[in-house]
């Protein structure tokens, strides 16, 4: 690992239009006993399985095939190096909390096997250096060309911000300008069907501050939306699907696929970061809007439908076909963080805390062996297993399409980056909760710690303590969405509460500590009676985490369907039951099973006449059932012959 500072994924200078600023990636160090620590734990487990699977499915010996070294034809998506890519953004963030030598091997190997095949001019593709029929650039639509630059920048950047080894940021930069001279300001006219170059050039102008990168990004940005790409019509899924279907100056609702959208997004939000165009951040904020307010799933999750992995109507949003790319969860994460970061607005921290607490973490198994490429908020019992993008009933090792493990690999070991900010004040805002201590200016000259005590998010009391020879005017914690009454338990100094932050003003030369109690109960959800799919239904929250019913835990085999929440519905709260090797709370408590013999039945009908609730024949029959539920992030990790589970439990009603 390099000495001083590294900087995390985005890096801005004086010249940004933000109003906070990141804190470098080794600013903050997670507690052991955090849960933020757990997920940065288990980036070496990912690791070794993503270079393990990459041999397997031949991802690795694509490039190797083009340096002589192997005589297997090409294997996967035309976009199977851009799994490599994530995995080498990945080792190379990972080198500042987990550093291990294998790592960085893996990472000179992979270097040394780029420039073996890279091109003079820069150009790194292996499915299309390796297919004599196919030309450069031939196929924006669905090459993914310029898709797998942009991670391969994004893994460049990294390396040399984590290490100092300029050798893949050197191989990141050559096929940058390859792409500059075809498509740059003096090139021709083209974009990518899956947007991500966008946003890795604008960070590849923040690293190396050479202004093509940035006016070839704000030419691509400007270009969508104006009929470049032109969809096939046996695909039959149009300009929407590759977010190309509006300008995005004009843009005002989230659609087409969904990963898709939101990489874009995090491009528009940085090119604005860059230049100031507020036509930029208007339109992303509508856009945010949109996706947020109309068509996200309780947990995060973003994509309703499972044939174009895209975006639905507004409160299209059924809970057994959640598509909820793991992917989209993460894109989502890192957009609201550039609209944070840009606004300084809170409402985009409480997205960041919604999806790494639900949408993200699903996606993967407690030890980051095994995956879901979709998450769906309930699943039947009997649902039949899937592949790749149905498979929701078992966790996978793997995928044809394996996206998802090496995103949530480059998003577990960057996280330290996403937790707190300065703004212009020299005030420490801090947006994410976790035990730890960030590390702050001293005065006089170096780092100093401010250390954070907390259960999050298990428990709702944060305790700061800042040293008195911290270089700040004032911390900021923020307050949840989801939490009404903060509670200010103690503050040294002049604390109140200001709008979305509890806030205490600090006096030079005096040690200061804030301590705040954000309470949490268990709470009963209710949806826009727009969302028909749960209509009659709630969700169970306690403080930002989503809760669910797993089949393992409700008796005599009753199958998850049949239990509805009782009148009163009462919780009991467990601390710390120890699901998968995870540490959690869940919540004991009775449902009402559905009683009927009629329901009951197999072979009965799905449509019948309720009976008259007024003579009493479901209520005598209805009975509690002692149950569960615990975190839904946690569901599927534990050995089960059922992987039934819901989010939504219908309110039990005396008609049946």
């Amino acid at each position: 690992m390099k000495g001083g500072k590294i900087q995390g994924p985005i890096a801005l200078d004086e010249t940004s239009k933000a109003v906070l600023k990141p804190l470098d990636l080794n600013d903050v160090e997670f507690a052991e006993n955090s849960l933020f620590k757990k997920w940065e734990d288990t980036v070496p487990n990912i690791l070794d399985h993503c270079k393990e699977e990459l041999v397997n499915y031949g991802n690795i010996s694509n490039l190797e095939r083009l340096a002589g070294e192997s005589d297997q034809p090409f294997k996967g998506f035309p976009f199977a190096d851009s799994d490599i890519y994530k995995t080498l953004e990945a080792a190379s963030w990972s080198q500042n909390n987990q550093p291990r030598q294998e790592d960085r091997e893996w990472m000179r190997s992979m270097e040394q096997l780029l420039g073996k095949v890279q091109e003079s001019d820069g150009y790194l593709d292996s499915k299309i250096q390796g297919d004599a029929s196919r030309q450069r650039w031939d196929d924006l639509l669905d090459s993914h060309e310029m898709y797998c630059i942009g991670h391969l920048i994004q893994a460049g950047v990294a390396a040399y911000r984590s290490t100092d080894d300029t050798e893949l940021l050197d191989i990141a930069v050559k096929a940058a300008d390859c792409v500059v001279e075809r498509f740059g300001p003096n090139g021709t006219d083209g974009i990518c069907g899956h947007p991500e170059i966008e946003t890795a050039l604008v960070e590849l102008y923040r690293q190396t501050g050479q202004d093509k990168y940035l006016e070839t990004a704000h030419k691509m940005i400007d270009l969508r939306g104006h009929g470049l790409l032109t969809p096939r019509e046996y695909f039959g899924f149009g300009s929407r699907y590759y977010v190309d279907q509006v300008p995005v100056r004009e843009a005002d609702e989230a659609m087409g696929h969904a990963v898709r959208q939101l990489y874009l997004e995090a491009g528009v939000v940085d090119l604005y970061l860059e230049t100031g165009d507020r036509s930029l951040l208007d339109a992303s904020e509508r856009v945010w809007n949109s996706a947020h307010g109309r068509k996200m799933f309780i947990t995060g999750g973003m994509g309703s439908r499972h044939r174009d992995e895209s975006f639905g109507d507004d409160f299209e949003l059924s809970p057994d076909r959640s598509y909820s790319e793991t992917c989209a969860a993460i894109a989502d994460f890192q957009w609201s963080w550039r609209l944070l970061l840009a606004t300084g607005d809170e409402r985009y921290a409480d997205a960041m805390e919604r999806a790494i607490y639900n949408a993200i973490p699903v996606g993967a198994s407690t030890d980051g062996l095994r995956y879901f490429y979709s998450n769906p908020l309930q699943v039947r019992t009997g649902h039949p297993e899937g592949t790749d993008f149905d498979s929701f009933v078992h966790r996978a090792p793997w995928f044809d399409c394996p996206c998802c493990p090496p995103n949530v690999a480059r998003l577990y070991a960057s996280l330290p980056a996403y937790m707190a900010t300065l703004d212009s004040d020299n005030y420490l805002d801090l947006h994410l909760f976790s035990a730890g201590r960030i590390s702050v200016p001293r005065r006089g000259g170096g780092c100093t710690p401010v250390e954070i005590t907390t259960e999050y998010p298990w428990d709702g009391r944060i305790n700061v303590h800042v040293p008195a020879d911290a270089d700040l005017r004032g911390l900021r914690l923020r307050v949840p969405a989801w939490c009404s009454t903060p509670q200010i338990l103690s503050g040294d100094g002049q604390c109140q509460r200001n709008g979305r932050f509890v806030e205490m003003t600090l006096s030079e030369g005096t040690e200061s500590t804030l301590s705040v109690n954000l309470p949490m109960s268990a709470a009963l959800m209710a949806a826009d009676s727009r969302i028909d799919a749960v209509r009659g239904c709630r969700a169970v929250c306690r403080g930002p985490v989503v809760y669910a019913i797993e089949q393992k835990d409700i008796p005599n085999d009753l199958p998850v369907e049949r239990l509805r929440l009782s009148e009163n519905q009462e919780f009991t709260e467990c601390h710390h039951a120890d699901i998968a090797g995870v540490e959690a709370t869940t919540l004991q408590t009775e449902l009402t099973v559905e009683g009927t013999q009629q329901s009951a039945d197999p072979d009965a009908s799905a449509y019948f006449v309720p009976a008259n609730s007024s003579e009493g024949g479901d209520a005598q029959r209805a009975s509690p059932v002692a149950t569960q539920l615990i975190p839904y992030f946690l569901w599927g990790n534990r050995a089960s012959d059922s992987a039934a589970m819901r989010v939504w439990i219908p309110e039990h009603q005396n008609v049946n």
